[in-house]
């Protein structure tokens, strides 16, 4: 039996290094999962959308952040030439027609700066007005060498107070669900590699018993024809021969489609007809704290901070329903200087003070209800969103600490599926040669091959499903246990 079991061995470490190559025909090209994993994040199509989705959102940031930055611009109306006739009323209440031509021309600068918090604009302009009535041959000059002043609107809404609050956070959520974004494809590449490893294997299994009955077959044939087996024995071996066939011919399909699949995901078109995928062996050894998965996941995954941005954007819309429907007001005051003149370069000699000083009341006095029912809607909203959100981190946080349980008893798992499956490989090795020595029979050799190619599923099952498992909790914690880092590939 010792002997029996040296002699096993190195079919043993053949059958795995054969399952490690992935093993496929057409293969050109060979592939690890970390590669995938790379591949996805540096060159997918998912990618270029997640950059651009934080791009943008930085973006809107910087576009409001300028529009608060003092804005300077110039206006001018030259020509505002017309020549038509018009009528004059005269004392006796007669009207007369007089033909005119005139041209009012101006030309001015403002710089303006916007306070967020009080929602006060500040203002200096200079300007001056011409004009000309060609019909007498007169010309005036009117000119503000400069009014500063502001504009200040008192208790209504002020959106840039808030957009100061939610577009920075909205670009942190942009950021948080770039990486999730990543994440995600990286997942998916996950599960399309295994699918695609599962297809080789199973084109492997169907290549090993293609081998392996066709040569009993001939040594059944051989024992038939001595009269050791019956014919329904012979028939079931050349059955088991036409199954595996059958059975590589549907590998070999599957494993095409899954590595067209692969390669679509990862953006790949200068390889060959089907990639050669590695079973990733090297399994992490560590353990995952499930509370800590938890609270990993509710602070970084784009979900709370999604939430919050509900949160603001409710406390805002409460505020908006408040002050909208409530008493306005808007104070508007300047000073300056001012003056006319015929001559150009008067205007700025010896000009006169000005000061304009207006302040305009709205109170609502009958609105229909409105105001009330504004803010009983808006309140109502921000009680689901509060009660949505307290929920919702309750139910995600148990979930992830399910997953993180799971990812380590799989971790457990995959040993003892690859411990099966070496077992059951040795026990498919001893079947064979006890056959060809007439020591077993067809049935139990039978068993002995379906042992084999389900503890060897089992196997490739399993570990991808530790895998996929882990994948989905570096999705939700955008966090790597390996190295114990936060995930940011966009901040």
């Amino acid at each position: 039996m010792k002997k029996m079991t040296n002699f096993c061995l190195p079919l043993l470490i053949l059958a795995c290094a054969l399952l490690l190559a992935g093993a496929a025909q057409a293969q050109t090209d060979s592939l690890t999962l970390e590669a995938a994993i790379r591949m996805a994040k540096d060159q997918s199509i998912d990618q270029k959308q997640a950059a651009l989705n934080s791009l943008t959102a930085q973006i809107d940031q910087a576009v409001f952040e300028s529009s608060l930055k003092p804005q300077f611009s110039a206006n001018a109306n030259v020509p505002n030439y017309f020549k038509t006739s018009t009528g004059i009323t005269q004392p006796n209440g007669s009207l007369a027609f007089q033909d005119i031509s005139q041209n009012n021309g101006s030309l001015g600068f403002d710089l303006t700066k916007r306070l967020a918090k009080t929602n006060t604009q500040l203002f200096a302009q200079t300007n001056v007005l011409r004009f000309d009535d060609f019909s007498d041959d007169f010309t005036s000059y009117n000119g503000v060498p400069v009014r500063v002043g502001l504009i200040q609107p008192i208790n209504q809404f002020n959106p840039n107070k808030w957009n100061q609050k939610i577009l920075p956070l909205a670009a942190e959520l942009a950021a948080q669900q770039a990486n999730n974004d990543l994440e995600l494809a990286s997942l998916a590449v996950t599960q399309q590699y295994f699918g695609l490893l599962f297809a080789q294997v199973n084109q492997q299994i169907a290549e090993t018993n293609i081998e392996s009955t066709e040569r009993i077959f001939e040594i059944a044939k051989e024992r038939y024809a001595l009269g050791k087996i019956s014919k329904s024995d012979l028939l079931q071996l050349e059955l088991s021969v036409v199954n595996a066939e059958q059975d590589l011919i549907s590998a070999t399909r599957s494993v095409l489609d899954n590595s067209t699949s692969l390669k679509a995901s990862l953006n790949l078109t200068d390889v060959g007809e089907n990639l050669a995928v590695t079973a990733p062996l090297n399994i992490p050894d560590i353990v995952i704290d499930p509370q800590q998965a938890a609270d990993l996941a509710w602070a970084n995954n784009p979900n709370q901070k999604n939430f919050e941005l509900q949160l603001l954007a409710a406390d805002r819309d409460l505020e908006q329903a408040k002050r909208d429907f409530g008493l306005q007001a808007s104070l508007q005051a300047s000073v300056g200087l001012t003056r006319s003149a015929e001559e150009f370069s008067e205007i700025y000699t010896d000009p006169q003070n000005e000061t304009l000083v207006n302040l305009n009341v709205s109170l609502p006095i009958f609105d229909g209800g409105q105001r009330k029912k504004s803010i009983q809607r808006a309140e109502i909203q921000k009680d689901f969103v509060q009660e949505n959100t307290d929920f919702t981190q309750v139910t995600f946080k148990q979930n992830v600490e399910q997953l993180a349980l799971q990812i380590n008893r799989l971790k457990e798992e995959v040993k003892l599926s690859e411990r099966s499956f070496r077992l059951a490989e040795q026990r498919y090795d001893i079947s064979n040669q006890r056959y060809a020595l007439g020591n077993i029979s067809i049935t139990d050799l039978t068993i002995a091959f379906g042992e084999r190619d389900q503890a060897w599923r089992n196997y490739i099952n399993v570990l991808g499903a530790y895998w996929i498992n882990y994948q989905t909790l570096q999705q939700l914690t955008l966090y790597d246990f390996t190295t114990n880092q936060k995930i940011e590939t966009f901040k």
